[in-house]
């Protein structure tokens, strides 16, 4: 607080250049996340305190929590961009040669005036400018996504990236007691359903689950001494297992995998530990399996699944929970208008058509809703910037800082399992943050 005063009291542009940190523009940066981050335990409270039905097609709770979250990301997101930017000029780093030396910012900065364009095409809709009752995703949220969560995670310090997954993995635990507490019926089902905690679908805490259980077990398999970020991976891997979303356990199952690739690169992971760790995944996995068997058979239905798809029989439209048909009827969609590969439908602009012929609204698969949003340049946007990000790692991985190399390994998980699920107001902003903190600064 003090250095923020300083700034203040700044009588010239020397001041200024003096008081103007790089560790006090990323405190800044850091109140758009942790106030995201914490929206789960004001959540909490809420679903604790009250007694309410609701129609979740016309009014979410969380969606109240997030717009006051919104403003705070908003105006200290656009303010933390601008006093890096003058930081960077006071530097002399905001020059088109330091530019290029950062393609993946500039891609993210590209895509969202892609989306601005083809939105403006599409037309300015109603669900354009305010998204579904349900999903509550704009043109403005997709851009918040990109311009403040995305770049708040990138402005941060290792410090302040540490503090940040901290603050998600100590959230998260409040989150698992009350639904383990919920699940020997200690809480009167506060909750919309047992294993959706306070996110009202099973699938949404499933993403938020397969973040945190990456990110403790990252913490984990590069702390020599402590255990509590075992514990912690442990408790949450139960509850995602309880939870049975599948694609958000693959993603832990891939975060792991990712995480031995990177062992023969960064020194810091202990490959003894991600032993450790795919033993106590198949325990848990087993144990889940035995007192819950409505958990069981995922395995034996993927390769079902695989197999009526490879087949291409009368089944394959229901292959992984009907998201083989969600996406056949996506690409379809496509086809019939080729433009829309340039310009996509639109937010939510297959929205009606879909939910009438198939009961869902999306294609459950978040690379191809880049497509059907806002054509293929922005999923070639999308995938460049990351997969940038991915080799700008690679080049310094012998410098990578702890929190990095978490964030790096939590972000592939995710997006491995954002290949079946959608972006959601409150739970995309926990990835496009997290996804900001694997960018290495040199």
């Amino acid at each position: 607080m003090n250095d923020f005063i300083q700034l203040i009291k700044s009588k010239n542009i020397s001041q200024i250049k003096h008081n103007l940190t790089y560790s006090l523009i990323g405190k800044i940066a850091c109140i758009p996340i942790a106030a995201f981050f914490i929206s789960v335990v004001i959540e909490l409270i809420k679903a604790l305190t009250t007694t309410m039905s609701f129609d979740l097609e016309m009014y979410n709770p969380y969606a109240y929590t997030i717009s006051y979250i919104n403003v705070i990301a908003t105006v200290f997101g656009i303010l933390a961009i601008f006093l890096y930017l003058l930081r960077l000029h006071f530097d002399h780093k905001l020059t088109k040669k330091h530019i290029l030396k950062h393609p993946s910012i500039l891609l993210f900065i590209i895509l969202s005036i892609w989306i601005i364009i083809t939105t403006a095409i599409n037309g300015f809709t109603p669900y354009a400018l305010h998204g579904t009752y349900y999903r509550n995703e704009s043109l403005f949220t997709f851009l918040r996504y990109y311009l403040i969560y995305f770049m708040c995670g990138v402005i941060v310090t290792n410090k302040q990236k540490d503090f940040l997954l901290h603050l998600l993995m100590y959230s998260s635990m409040i989150l698992v007691f009350c639904n383990l507490l919920d699940y020997i019926n200690m809480l009167n089902d506060q909750f919309m359903t047992l294993w959706s905690s306070v996110f009202y679908n099973t699938n949404h805490y499933g993403y938020y689950l397969t973040i945190v259980c990456l990110v403790s077990m990252s913490y984990f398999l590069t702390n020599e001494h402590n255990l509590k970020y075992l514990v912690i991976f442990c408790f949450n891997l139960i509850v995602l297992l309880f939870n049975n979303t599948f694609g958000s356990y693959l993603g832990v199952l891939i975060g792991l995998i990712f995480a031995l690739a990177v062992s023969f690169k960064v020194n810091l992971i202990n490959k003894q530990r991600i032993i450790t760790i795919a033993i106590i995944i198949v325990l848990s996995t087993i144990f889940v399996k035995a007192i819950n068997p409505l958990s069981s058979g995922n395995f034996t239905q993927l390769y079902t699944d695989l197999s009526n798809v490879t087949e291409e029989n009368s089944e394959a439209q229901m292959a992984g929970s009907n998201r083989w048909g969600l996406w056949l009827y996506s690409i379809n969609k496509l086809n019939k208008k080729p433009s829309a590969y340039i310009t996509g439908y639109g937010i939510e602009g297959i929205t009606d058509q879909m939910s009438k012929k198939t009961g869902e609204s999306r294609p459950h698969n978040e690379f191809l809703q880049q497509v059907v949003f806002f054509g293929l340049p922005a999923l070639i946007l999308y995938v460049v910037a990351i997969f940038l990000i991915y080799l700008r790692g690679y080049h310094y991985a012998s410098t990578l800082s702890i929190p990095t190399i978490v964030a790096l390994i939590a972000a592939f998980g995710y997006l491995f399992q954002s290949s079946f699920g959608n972006t959601m107001y409150y739970t995309s902003p926990f990835f496009f943050s997290i996804l900001g903190m694997t960018y290495y600064h040199k």
